[in-house]
């Protein structure tokens, strides 16, 4: 449905934009995910077409929309600061874009009332509210009703959750996607939030000083993260620095400064520089190992629960490492870490 081919963009004489491509098909949600500076907003504007890109091509429906000026690519858009006009009441704000497009005064007051119940509000209780009374969710849910109240072809949210609070967060993202969902809706999603964005997204596109990373469903990049970059971006900070390399029989062997590490994927080259280890690497906790490879010796200091489970983190001469462990621990306990070959990758450096 929308074809991103080769967009570039310089700002300030550096490329913050660099090559984009990707697409995104019909009632797909693609979330654009990276950290703040990396282009993400430029990438929407651009598509919005409040911003020209320096190359490249958008392509929606098979139409080049180069000359297509916004108010006729039928888009919405969202922001996170919300842009509600504060001297209008929810109707009037809901309302602004139809009037925009000079839809009747009858049908106006139809698709209003139609948005504010979508998203979860009573019509009849909210339409004369002053915004500026409403709760931060409430505002959320006022935006979000004027963004889907044309029914745009496309509809672009640019960190639309940020000023919320973690639950609110949680609890919008999920009423959001299965919103998007039932309307059968197509849409680009940006964030820096990982949590927010695996929980939204049917497609990552993960975006790094203005570069692709890595594209696929979220549970590919978090199984099989492309590099060192999006292993830490994604939540998986065991990662270890690489000291050599040894092959041989098509296995490899990684060693770092607290130990040597073999996966259980079979490689024969690679240009690796770190070794990943996943959170539930943890295979047995003794207090001497016997194994040549795959421990991880250091001392037990902290435990917690996170997701039902609980977490230790093990102090090691190379930092600190945790991994998810429901058994019985003891704290400040010297002990070796037995890991799991199917739970150790090697990573190239991150692209920049």
């Amino acid at each position: 449905m929308l074809q991103i081919q080769n967009l570039s963009k310089d700002y300030n004489d550096a490329a913050l934009l660099r090559d984009i491509s990707f697409t995104v098909a019909a009632g797909e949600i693609v979330c654009v995910l990276g950290p703040s500076g990396t282009g993400k907003t430029t990438l929407l504007r651009i598509i919005a077409g409040l911003e020209q890109a320096d190359a490249g091509r958008i392509v929606f429906e098979g139409n080049d929309l180069r000359n297509v000026p916004p108010h006729e690519r039928g888009f919405g858009l969202m922001f996170q600061d919300l842009a509600l006009f504060p001297h209008k009441n929810v109707f009037d704000n809901v309302a602004f874009g139809l009037r925009m497009k000079n839809v009747a005064t009858r049908e106006i007051s139809v698709r209003v009332n139609e948005s504010l119940e979508l998203v979860g509000l009573d019509a009849k209780l909210f339409t004369q509210r002053d915004v500026n009374t409403l709760s931060g969710g409430e505002q959320q849910r006022v935006a979000l009703a004027r963004t889907l109240a044309p029914r745009p072809r496309l509809v672009m949210f640019d960190e639309p959750l940020g000023a919320l609070d973690r639950i609110l967060r949680e609890d919008l993202g999920n009423e959001l996607r299965a919103l998007l969902k039932r309307l059968d809706m197509t849409a680009l999603y940006v964030t820096h939030d990982q949590d927010e964005a695996f929980a939204i997204a049917d497609r990552l596109i993960i975006l790094n000083a203005g570069r692709i990373q890595q594209m696929g469903a979220p549970i590919e990049i978090y199984q099989d993260p492309a590099n060192e970059f999006v292993a830490r971006f994604v939540g998986l900070t065991n990662v270890l620095e690489l000291r050599g390399l040894e092959t041989g029989d098509g296995r490899l062997c990684a060693r770092t400064d607290v130990g040597i590490f073999a996966p259980d994927k079979k490689r024969t080259e690679s240009q690796d520089e770190f070794v990943l280890l996943r959170p539930r690497a943890a295979e047995r906790i003794v207090e001497h190992s016997e194994r040549a490879e795959n421990v991880l010796r250091g001392k037990i200091v902290e435990t917690f629960w996170r997701g039902g489970h609980q977490w230790f983190v093990l102090e090691t001469r190379a930092g600190n490492f945790v991994f998810e462990w429901d058994d019985r621990i003891k704290l400040h306990q010297e002990i070796s870490l037995e890991l799991k070959p199917s739970e150790i990758q090697c990573l190239p450096g991150g692209n920049e």
